[in-house]
């Protein structure tokens, strides 16, 4: 407990030393606001990107999440408090008063100012460089107008979504998938690594993820050098036990699930196999067997999906709250395009512009057959460039000079190119 390690502290407030643009009023009002009412405001946080402000909890807070931990998983968390718990709605956090509230032009800033990626370095030099000695004590909205965000466009991608295989008929070449999971070394910063659409329909799926694992080498965490800071692992969990073993085995950050359905006849309708009992036992096992942290969540994150789309349209909503009590989470995916599902209907939402910028300038897809783009809307065309000829490196500084001569189609209007190096030491989930 942290009254007995911090010799009868009551609170703290947690500062990384790579924060190095930390706005040090927001710090003092998070800390004031609990102090104001400690009980009421057991947590006390911004909202502000990360690195700008700070949250602060209290001691007996920290004592619960410890207690709660084994029954209550995710739930048992920062995360947990301030999201949606089905059983025990609240009022949003934010509308309330141990939210430090900030100009929508820092809460709308969708960028990381920790120094612990080469993205987060350039933005503390451009703050530098703006500010000068100020910046040291510059406040948040100083310091996002000084950087410029969002606009900054980075040399390589922070998030790769692979797709390994999209069923059994169309699967990426082993050779292809395991060249282009050594390239992510060779990037300038660490990224989020996705293994989909169906990865375990990959006959080489366990050795994929294993590379990808052991990809995170000793500079990512550190801010020094590249490779993969996290797997995720998208499939729909039709598999035997020994699959099943395999993957808890390969310790991926992320399982996402696609159910497809919670009703046994719809799911055989939509995928041509009576595979829902086998997905739904599996994905109870993968709760089961997960590996338990110390003091937390369990360590790989379960997230079962389901896609809307007519044929589910009744489920949604049971779906949501079924899933989201006993995974911890539950993803709802739009329809992926007007082509891909026909006669679906129930068309995507537009993407918000803040979301829509950061992705299109941020992710690489590339499918099965080798084809990368950046990220964009569903249904949106997307110039496509050949990885099976051209290093990772090459495929995104052209999809980034092609997109910028468009005038930014994919997200918006990018920024000046960075040339950004290796950071100094500093570390990387968004």
């Amino acid at each position: 407990a942290l009254r007995e390690r911090g010799r009868g502290v009551d609170a703290c407030c947690v500062v990384g030393a790579d924060w190095a643009l930390v706005d040090p009023a927001l710090v003092d009002r998070a800390i004031e606001r609990h102090r104001e009412r400690p009980d009421a405001h057991a947590l006390a946080f911004c909202q502000a990107p990360p690195g700008l402000g700070a949250a602060v909890l209290s001691a007996g807070l920290m004592d619960e999440y410890v207690a709660g931990s084994p029954s209550a998983g995710v739930f048992a968390s920062v995360g947990g408090m301030l999201g949606w718990i089905p059983v025990a709605p609240q009022l949003d956090p934010i509308a309330k008063p141990q939210c430090v509230t900030t100009p929508p032009e820092v809460r709308d800033a969708q960028e990381r100012f920790v120094c612990d990626t080469a993205r987060g370095v350039e933005l503390a030099r451009r703050a530098w460089r703006a500010l000068g000695d100020a910046a040291r004590d510059a406040d948040a909205l100083a310091v996002v107008r000084a950087c410029g965000a969002p606009g900054l466009t980075p040399d390589g991608p922070e998030v790769v979504h692979l797709e390994v295989a999209a069923g059994a008929a169309r699967v990426m070449p082993t050779a292809l998938a395991v060249r282009v999971i050594d390239e992510l070394a060779s990037l300038p910063g660490p990224v989020a690594l996705t293994l989909g659409h169906d990865a375990l329909a990959h006959p080489d799926w366990a050795r994929l993820t294993q590379l990808s694992r052991d990809s995170a080498g000793p500079g990512v965490g550190a801010g020094v050098g590249a490779g993969v800071w996290g797997v995720h692992v998208r499939t729909r969990l039709r598999c035997d036990e020994d699959a099943l073993r395999l993957l808890l085995a390969s310790a991926p950050d992320v399982v996402s699930v696609d159910l497809v359905s919670d009703d046994a006849l719809t799911y055989a309708r939509l995928e041509g196999v009576d595979g829902h009992a086998l997905a739904q036992a599996n994905l109870q096992k993968l709760l089961e067997r997960r590996a338990p942290g110390t003091h937390g969540p369990s360590r790989a994150w379960v997230v079962p999906r389901l896609t809307r789309r007519d044929a589910v349209h009744d489920e949604v909503e049971a779906f949501a709250l079924r899933w989201t009590m006993l995974a911890g989470h539950a993803l709802l995916d739009p329809l992926p395009g007007p082509d891909d599902l026909p006669g679906a209907r129930i068309a995507p939402l537009p993407w918000p512009a803040t979301y829509r910028a950061r992705a299109g300038r941020t992710t690489l897809r590339i499918d099965a057959d080798g084809r990368a783009t950046l990220l964009h809307p569903p249904g949106v065309a997307a110039r496509g460039v050949d990885v099976s000829r051209i290093t990772l490196a090459q495929a995104w500084r052209t999809l980034m000079a092609e997109d910028a001569a468009r005038g930014g189609g994919a997200g918006s209007a990018p920024g000046p190119h960075v040339e950004t190096k290796h950071a100094p030491s500093a570390r990387l989930a968004g």
